[in-house]
């Protein structure tokens, strides 16, 4: 195997040190790694990546993927691939789990508060959270699962995950026949079928604990559109009202609407939006910061990585931390949910791709302040 020397400022050897100790990681080889994987997989804009703490994988997956593959014998159809030694969803199977995510969801299920600012990782989002429709799936999933009591949390996000894998198997098959790029492939951050992917989203996209201080992470978490609570010994996940609202808005992917393109409906955005600029003001200043450079005619990646960086060493300095690495992963989860929410829009030019508002983008930029 390669060996290299880093040279490495001693903040960031402290910081990477102190997660290694913490047992985010297994070594600082293990560290290093995955960084260098993420950061790779960010700059093509590939969202499959995540910390590596590996969760448990409970025996309810494990039962309910048994009797996947006992249904999957009886149907003439043939799985698509194998992954890891585990086969995938064939495509009946995956039609049946996503048939199931677009039922209608409960109007009264079992809800939790919202969680508290204190007890979350971060206030804006997260650079590897790159797209707001993986997580419709989920919340319908736990709304049904929430009609008399709020769910354990393992076992909805191994179920969670199953459906989210269903809708990747059939949108990346749809991306490939479509000739999607990257950058608008709709199956962009659903998980695959292997242990890696899935964990990434679990932990990503669905709920995490931290274990070093026991505050929450996961978009979910963030966007506080679910909230974790202890019962006795067990961690339970309930959905918030803001979380009940989103799931329960019709989505032309999720439910299935023959020649649907676009992830999200104009409904969606600015659900999405008005909730963003009512419980994470800095989420709100974070997207305008963008879109106002991007109205200023600031379009490719490099000048956005140079504007952007300035903005978070101005506002957000977290005692020298901003590596051009870290900047570049969070203007590429803002840039991309931006480009889905349809506030911005991207070109090819040449080599490269640019970035420029849409109309839509102009009117949030004129009619939504940073400050709102």
């Amino acid at each position: 195997m390669p060996r290299h020397i880093v040279d490495l400022s001693p903040t960031v050897e402290k910081l990477a040190w102190d997660s290694v100790k913490k047992g985010l990681y297994a070594s600082f080889d293990h560290l290093v790694s995955v960084a260098l994987e993420n950061q790779l997989k960010a700059d093509q804009g590939n969202a499959e990546s995540w910390h590596a703490v590996p969760s448990q994988r409970g025996r309810t997956l494990a039962r309910r993927r048994a009797d996947i593959r006992e249904q999957d014998a009886a149907h003439p159809d043939v799985a698509l691939g194998s992954f890891g030694g585990e086969p995938a969803l064939t495509l009946s199977t995956a039609r049946q789990l996503m048939a199931e995510a677009s039922q209608p969801v409960p109007e009264k299920p079992r809800m939790a508060d919202e969680p508290a600012d204190e007890s979350l990782v971060g206030t804006i989002l997260w650079g590897q959270f790159y797209r707001f429709l993986p997580i419709k799936p989920a919340l319908r999933v736990l709304a049904r699962s929430s009609t008399t009591e709020l769910p354990i949390l393992s076992a909805f996000k191994e179920k969670a995950c199953l459906v989210a894998e269903a809708f990747g198997t059939i949108l990346r098959e749809s991306d490939r026949v479509r000739g999607k790029k990257l950058g608008e492939k709709l199956s962009t951050s659903f998980p695959e079928s292997v242990p890696k992917s899935r964990r990434r989203y679990q932990d990503q996209y669905l709920a995490y604990v931290r274990p070093s201080d026991r505050r929450l992470d996961g978009m979910c978490a963030r966007l506080k559109f679910i909230n974790i609570v202890s019962q006795g010994d067990e961690l339970r996940i309930g959905i918030t009202p803001a979380g009940l609202e989103y799931a329960s808005l019709p989505n032309p992917i999720v439910d299935g609407i023959e020649g649907a393109t676009a992830p999200l409906t104009r409904n969606e955005s600015l659900l999405l939006i008005g909730h963003i600029a009512s419980k994470l003001p800095e989420e709100l200043r974070h997207m305008h910061a963008m879109v106002a450079l991007i109205g200023q005619g600031v379009g490719t990646r490099e000048r956005l990585n140079e504007k952007m960086g300035e903005y978070y060493a101005s506002y957000y300095d977290h005692e020298g931390t901003w590596t051009a690495a870290l900047v570049n992963t969070m203007r590429a989860g803002v840039q991309s949910r931006l480009f889905e929410l349809g506030l911005v829009e991207r070109s090819k030019t040449g080599r490269g791709v640019s970035y420029t508002l849409s109309d839509f983008g102009e009117h949030f930029l004129n009619e939504l302040p940073a400050e709102a």
